[in-house]
């Protein structure tokens, strides 16, 4: 009986020692941060291993282009009235001079064309300069010091940025493999939002760690992602009401539509002058012929 008992100690001593050591094994694989030895916390992506997002590496040029058609509606409805609102045109980003910042080479971006959808609602990218270096998208403010992840292909998360629109710093984004379909462009691309998981967080050298979850209930956004173009697109949907008050309640809504119509880095050829056209009337149309500074 001695001899028995000892054998099935023994069997399930190796069961349970085969189970244990697989679990730990994956969980250390599975670690693609590097880890501070001091602290224990982690430091930052792994260089040595593979992108999250593949293809996010290619050069940017001077003279490099992405021409962008856009939309913009808004209502009103109260009962006492409403109205309603409605613009659309497209603009175009040239790269200028390149610039070095800590070792990375930036690229001044150019407009021309018309930005503005609404006095309060200007479509210009974020930013000043642009670049491409270790998988990410990167701008840089007028300051030349503030940086900005917009994509990051290595990770496929970052805190909150924005290319046409500005996403909240403190909220986790992600990048998924969607599509993008509006009047412009039809196509899959990769779709930048908020992580929709509260209990997903990620550290963040320099920064802390940072959680999903939805920032404003009012408002959806999201931006469209290329790997081989950069930023191809944004959809915007806010929306608000208040029936409940004595006057009868009324409710307000805005949808903002921009897509890619052309761009250098997908071969395309465009001339340099752009139109604004208010009223539709080519006598009118007030040509633009010199990309500006964004201020």
């Amino acid at each position: 009986m001695k001899l028995r008992n000892l054998f099935l100690i023994f069997i399930i001593s190796l069961f349970v020692a085969s189970c244990g050591g697989g679990s730990s094994s994956d969980s250390k694989d599975n670690n693609t941060d590097i880890i501070d030895d001091a602290t224990g916390d982690p430091l930052g992506p792994d260089p040595d291993q593979p992108p999250a997002i593949s293809g996010f590496e290619y050069p940017l040029a001077k003279g490099d282009f992405w021409e962008y058609g856009w939309d913009y509606q808004s209502s009103y409805f109260a009962a006492y009235g409403s109205s309603s609102y409605n613009a659309d045109s497209r603009f175009r980003i040239t790269l200028g001079d390149p610039i070095t910042v800590d070792g990375t080479q930036f690229y001044e971006m150019l407009l021309s064309g018309n930005t503005l959808a609404r006095d309060s609602k200007d479509l210009k990218p974020n930013g000043k300069y642009v670049a491409i270096s270790d998988y990410q998208l990167i701008i840089l403010e007028s300051d030349m010091v503030t940086e900005q992840v917009l994509f990051d292909a290595q990770t496929g998360v970052w805190p909150g940025s924005g290319f046409f629109t500005d996403f909240p710093s403190s909220t986790l984004f992600e990048a998924t493999l969607s599509s993008i379909n509006n009047d412009y462009i039809s196509q899959t691309a990769y779709q930048v939002k908020e992580s929709s998981s509260s209990s997903q967080c990620e550290y963040f050298s320099g920064i802390g760690t940072i959680c999903g979850g939805d920032y404003n209930e009012d408002l959806v956004e999201r931006e469209y992602y290329v790997v081989t173009l950069g930023p191809v697109g944004y959809y915007g949907h806010f929306s608000i009401s208040d029936w409940s008050s004595s006057d009868g309640g009324w409710s307000s809504s805005n949808t903002t539509n921009i897509g890619l119509i052309a761009a250098s880095l997908r071969g395309d050829t465009v001339d340099y002058d752009l139109e604004v056209e208010p009223n539709n009337q080519i006598a009118q149309a007030t040509a633009i012929t010199l990309p500006a500074r964004i201020k």
